[in-house]
């Protein structure tokens, strides 16, 4: 397994923390041929796959009968449509099916793949993507009441800037979909961003799990002065 591969894997492991469901890991599935494009830029050459191959004929017929969700997560890019130039990802509530790239997320050269920062950058953007496609195989649109994982971006520089929580009205959203305590959720993900050196993200959840132990909010304490 190579070190993209781990992580990728990783990040899997970690959506029973964002969506408080078990998750299950299966063997690798071969890409099909169709759909499959080959790109060129700036002395570059990779392989692309079209999402509409997957998410409509490769994913929906292999989903559990026990599955609510089934995802693909890949480390070839991916395209929506021939005129597009890429995608991160796509899922489709119909079908229950979801497919993610990390291709984009992690270094390819050999001599920057034991750089910790790039890794952990690459782990904070496969979170950031798993959660905001799983959150579409749920039934949640793009977000624009807030700054929210459920923001769409069309790039990394936008998803970079995104905040990689969901927001208060996305989480009652999900929680109420799938029935799972919103304290105990951010209790888990706290523990995976510290275990994986996100700490910004792990200081964010030990403020929001005070909030709601305490019932203050950085409102209410000033009103209170």
């Amino acid at each position: 397994m190579t070190r993209g591969m781990a992580d990728a894997v990783v990040v899997m492991l970690t959506m029973d923390d964002v969506i408080m469901l078990p998750v299950e890991l299966e063997k690798p599935i071969p890409l099909p041929k169709k759909g499959r494009r080959v790109r060129h830029e700036d002395g570059r050459t990779w392989t692309q796959h079209y999402t509409r191959v997957l998410l409509d004929e490769l994913l929906p017929p292999r989903v559990p009968k026990d599955a609510i969700v089934y995802v693909g997560v890949m480390l070839e890019d991916l395209y929506p449509d021939p005129k597009w130039n890429f995608v991160f990802g796509e899922a489709t509530l119909e079908k229950r099916v979801g497919v993610y790239s990390l291709a984009r997320f992690f270094p390819e050269q050999p001599s920057k793949k034991a750089d910790p920062e790039a890794q952990r950058l690459g782990i904070r953007r496969s979170a950031a993507l798993l959660a905001h496609e799983t959150g579409h195989a749920f039934g949640i649109e793009h977000c624009t009441e807030y700054e929210c994982v459920m923001n769409g971006s069309n790039s990394l520089e936008e998803l970079d800037r995104q905040f990689q929580e969901l927001c208060p009205v996305d989480l009652q959203k999900l929680a109420w979909n799938i029935g799972f305590d919103p304290h105990a959720r951010y209790e888990r993900l706290r523990t995976f961003y510290r275990r994986e050196g996100l700490d910004d993200l792990a200081r964010w959840l030990d403020r929001r799990i005070e909030q709601l132990d305490t019932g203050v909010t950085p409102d209410s304490a000033d009103s209170a002065h």
